[in-house]
C-alpha cells in the first residue's frame, strides 16, 4: 500500500512540474484600411475577426483577454491609442 502511495505522490509532482498557465494575450483592435469596420489581430498580426463597430470588437475581445489575463489595446484613426489591461 505503501509503496502504490509513493508512486501517486510521484505522478501527481510530475504533473505538476509539466502543467504550464496560459500565457497573457495581447489583443489590437484598429479600423481597417477602408475604414469599414473594426479588426482585431493578435501580437503577431493574425486576423481574427470583423466587427462593424469598435465597441462590438471591443465586447468581442474584452471576453477573451479577461479570461487568458493580458491587455486589449484600441487604435483610433486619429493616431491615438488606448490600453485596457484585463
Amino acid at each position: 500500500m505503501q509503496a502504490r502511495l509513493a508512486q501517486l505522490v510521484t505522478y501527481r509532482s510530475d504533473c505538476q512540474k509539466k502543467f504550464t498557465p496560459m500565457a497573457a494575450i495581447t489583443l489590437h483592435i484598429a479600423p481597417d484600411d477602408n475604414f469599414d469596420d473594426w479588426v482585431v489581430h493578435d501580437g503577431d498580426g493574425r486576423e481574427l475577426g470583423h466587427y462593424p463597430t469598435r465597441e462590438a470588437a471591443e465586447l468581442a475581445t474584452q471576453a477573451v483577454v479577461r479570461k487568458r489575463g493580458g491587455e486589449l489595446v484600441v487604435h483610433f484613426p486619429d493616431g491615438r491609442v488606448i490600453r485596457h489591461a484585463l
